[in-house]
Order: structure tokens, then C-alpha cells, then sequence
């Protein structure tokens, strides 16, 4: 296995830790080792633990024999068995860099993302010239959303090691994820200049061509993914193909990748949007069965039950369930404005006037730009008989862009008023 030459060095020097151990104790640690590195060289990994186990048996405090069969148990995919060996590692020599990066490398595998960062902070600590701890505190920053932070981590690597094609990938990715088009399409260009064919590269080149508005050029990309290994872990790519199909106005191929993409993991998410996609195919019912789902999945999930109240439950003017849904909205997030946008139009509905006013108002306090609530007060004044004020709330509506081509209700009161549409 790996460092012996180092560790045997160790074994002589590091008086402290043999002081209590016999030599023949010490020769037969040494040969048990031996038996244990021979053993996993043959993937006889359980043979090569109760080797390791020996060896520690017989000389209990050597780092050594430690790291050697944390190793063994991190190949077998036992994590929590690997971790403990390397804690021991560490309390027995806190100065060695090599049991920091594998337990960060543990860490990060069971997604303990800080943990695993914290350690390879160590390890560069005492291996400043480990380039590839590096990468890793990089690549468990961007897991975290830590985009600044990880392209500032990559920065002197990319300076450092112009030719490797994973820093720019990764780095194109910090950039996208932080609105930096520019440059994540100048590393994109890198990385395959480079030649990188990887899977990460055509997926994060897919997802910069779809913020580009390019999704035509993602399809193929995310395409070359998925065909060639279709298995589970793709999952999310396939919910991207979706994505990109349903950016191209491919409405079949969307649902067909989505339908894919829940099949394998079936996440809050990807019925979420599933649901989003056959409301504006107006299949109105699949929609409202997307979004209930998501929400059995996810009760936090704001944004499916705000969906389900404009597509579903207003349009079908079922208002004490809007009110029920944006109720649960609100609960989660009392700063949504446009919950009580659409609360008040439910509570317009059900003839609770004063709670509908109520609503409108704060959401306008809340987001004074958004013309609904206004749109739905000069509805309520006009109800009301109160011209003067139904006006204000038009002229209101419209000074934010209400959308009223799609809205024949509004273009007649709008005619009724007196009110001249705006030409553009």
C-alpha cells in the first residue's frame, strides 16, 4: 500500500509510541502489516483488516497500522469504520497530512461538506504543496453553494496548472452559479480546448448554453450524457434535458425526460416543474396532480402551492382552497407578496371584502411594484361604485406593466373607465 517507507521510518523513530512494546512484539506487528498489504494487493480486503487488526494488537499506539486499515475500510465503503481508524491516526500523530485528506475525502463522499473542508484546511496546513486537497476543499465549497469562495480557492490553481481541464470546468461552474457569463464561458472554452469530453463538462456547458438562452446547443450535449450511461445517478441530468427540451418549445420530449428523471429519484422538485410544464400545455389537471405531489413530498415548498392557487384553484374560482394554500405560503414566509396578492383576490370571491383589502394592501406594502393587487382593488372599488378610486388602481396596474393583453376582464374595464391602453 501506500507511504510504508515512511511510516516503517516512523516506527524506529517515534520512540514514545514502542516504549512499552517488546521487539518481538514490534517484528510481529511488521509482519502482520506485510501479510495485510499483500493481502489487499489480492482484494482480499476483510483478510487484510484482520491483518491490520493483528498488527494494532500488537503494537496499539503506531499510527501506521491505523491509516493502513482506514484505507482498506474506505475502499470496502465502510465510512464509519474508516473514520474511526483515521480519528485514531490523527490523536496518535496530529501532525500527519495524510489522515486529514482521507478522513476529508470520508467527509466529503458522506456529504459532511464542513468537515471535510475543515480537515483539508489541515492538511494544507502541513502539505502545502497538495494540489489536489486543494481541488477538493474547492469541489466541497461549490456542494455547499459557496461559489466566491471556491473560485477564489481555484484561482491559483488554474494559474499554477494551466493544462487540467477539471479546474476550468469547475470554475466555469462557480461562474455560472454566480452570474458571471462571461467568464464561465471563457473557462468552458478552456476546458475544451483542452480536450475534456467528461460528463461534468458537457453538463456544465449545457447549463451555461441554457442561461444563454442556447438550449438547442444543451440537448445534444445532455444527450451524450444520458445515452451513454443511462444509469440512476443521471437522474438529475435527464431532469436537465427536460429542461432544455421544454425551453425549446419540445413540450413531448420534455415530459418524456422528466417522466425519466422521476422514474429514477423522485424528487419535490422534478414533479414540481413537471407540474409547470403542463400548466402551460394547459393540462390543467396533470398539473394540479404535480403539484399536490410536490407538496406530500415537501410541505415547505412555497412555490407549489402559490402554482397550484393561480392555475388551479382561482381560475376554477375554488377560493376558500386557495385560501388554505396561500395561507400555508404565508405561514412559511410572511414577506410574500404575492401570496397576499392572490389571498386577497380568494377572499374578493368568497365576499370577505375587508380581509380582501386587507391583503391587497400588504402585499403592496411589501412589493409596490407588482400590479396585481392593484389590478384587483380597482375590480373591488369598481364593485364598490367608486370610479374615481377603480381608475387610480388601473392607472396603478398599468404603470407596472400589467399584463392585460391576456386579460379580456381588465381591457373592458379599462374601456368602461375610459382608460386608454398603452400602444407598446
Amino acid at each position: 500500500m501506500k507511504l510504508k517507507t515512511l511510516f516503517f521510518v516512523g516506527l524506529f523513530i517515534t520512540s514514545f509510541t514502542l516504549v512499552a512494546q517488546s521487539e518481538a512484539d514490534i517484528e510481529r506487528a511488521q509482519k502482520a502489516a506485510k501479510k495485510a498489504d499483500k493481502a489487499f494487493s489480492k482484494g482480499a480486503y476483510q483478510k487484510s483488516i484482520d491483518f491490520y487488526t493483528k498488527a494494532i494488537s500488537y503494537v496499539p499506539n503506531l499510527e501506521f497500522n491505523y491509516y493502513e486499515r482506514g484505507l482498506v475500510f474506505k475502499k470496502m465503503g465502510r465510512f464509519e469504520e474508516a473514520l474511526a481508524d483515521f480519528d485514531k491516526a490523527i490523536i496518535i500523530n496530529a501532525n500527519s497530512p495524510h489522515s486529514y485528506y482521507e478522513r476529508g475525502l470520508i467527509h466529503f463522499e458522506m456529504k459532511n461538506y464542513l468537515k471535510a473542508i475543515q480537515d483539508f484546511d489541515k492538511q494544507a496546513i502541513l502539505n502545502s504543496d497538495h494540489i489536489d486537497c486543494i481541488r477538493k476543499k474547492a469541489a466541497a465549497l461549490v456542494k455547499l453553494n459557496r461559489f466566491d469562495e471556491a473560485i477564489l480557492v481555484l484561482d491559483p490553481v488554474i494559474f499554477k496548472y494551466k493544462n487540467n481541464s477539471n479546474d476550468y470546468v469547475l470554475r466555469s461552474l462557480c461562474y455560472l452559479n454566480t452570474g458571471i457569463l462571461k467568464e464561465s464561458y471563457s473557462d468552458m472554452q478552456a476546458a475544451i480546448r483542452l480536450g475534456d469530453t467528461t460528463d461534468e463538462r458537457f453538463r456544465v456547458e449545457a447549463m451555461l448554453d441554457m442561461r444563454l438562452t442556447k438550449p438547442k446547443d444543451a440537448i445534444p450535449l445532455l444527450l451524450k450524457i444520458v445515452e451513454t450511461t443511462p444509469s440512476a445517478e443521471h437522474a438529475h441530468d435527464q431532469y436537465l434535458l427536460s429542461m432544455a427540451y421544454m425551453m425549446a418549445g419540445n413540450y413531448t420530449d420534455a415530459m418524456t425526460h422528466i417522466n425519466i428523471a422521476i422514474a429514477m429519484n423522485p424528487l419535490a422538485a422534478y414533479y414540481y416543474d413537471k407540474g409547470c410544464f403542463a400548466a402551460e400545455n394547459n393540462d390543467l389537471n396533470l398539473a394540479l396532480e404535480c403539484y399536490t405531489k410536490t407538496i406530500e413530498l415537501d410541505p415547505t415548498y412555497e412555490a407549489a402551492y402559490n402554482n397550484r392557487t393561480f392555475y388551479i384553484w382561482l381560475p376554477r374560482k375554488e377560493f376558500a382552497k386557495a385560501i388554505e394554500d396561500l395561507s400555508a405560503v404565508i405561514a412559511l414566509d410572511s414577506m410574500d407578496a404575492y401570496a397576499y396578492s392572490n389571498r386577497s383576490v380568494a377572499y374578493f370571491g368568497l365576499g370577505q371584502v375587508e380581509k380582501g383589502f386587507l391583503d391587497a394592501f400588504k402585499s403592496i406594502e411589501l412589493e409596490p411594484r407588482n400590479p396585481y393587487p392593484y389590478k384587483t382593488l380597482a375590480f373591488a372599488y369598481y364593485a364598490m361604485k367608486d370610479e374615481a378610486l377603480a381608475i387610480e388602481m388601473v392607472r396603478e396596474a398599468l404603470s407596472w406593466s400589467y399584463p392585460y393583453k391576456t386579460d379580456p376582464e381588465f381591457v373592458k374595464l379599462c374601456e368602461i373607465l375610459k382608460i386608454d391602453l398603452p400602444k407598446k
